[in-house]
């Protein structure tokens, strides 16, 4: 079907638009506005700047070893929590 299509792609329909499902390392640190190296920081447990509630990458190839990806869902909804809970802190 046209969506499996997109899908296979790295492409997905929502609220019909056409958009990646996923992004790399390069791709998240512009959407959060950090560095790709704090990217990495962010999902590493021995970090200082490790994020517990950080989304974590996946690979598409079997043994995990391929390129990191993330869900663009999971980052924009991460992006989405981290906002609000910015705004419940500065209401006192």
């Amino acid at each position: 079907s046209k969506d499996l299509y997109f899908l296979t792609l790295g492409f997905c329909m929502t609220n019909s638009k056409i958009r990646p499902c996923t992004v790399n390392v390069k791709e998240v640190a512009i959407l959060i506005g950090i560095s790709k190296s704090t990217v990495y920081e962010y999902i590493k447990p021995t970090s200082r700047s490790y994020k517990k509630d950080f989304p974590r990458p996946f690979s598409y190839s079997d043994d995990g070893v391929g390129p990191s990806r993330w869900k663009l869902e999971s980052i924009e909804e991460w992006v989405e929590n981290r906002s609000k809970q910015s705004k419940g802190d500065n209401r006192g």
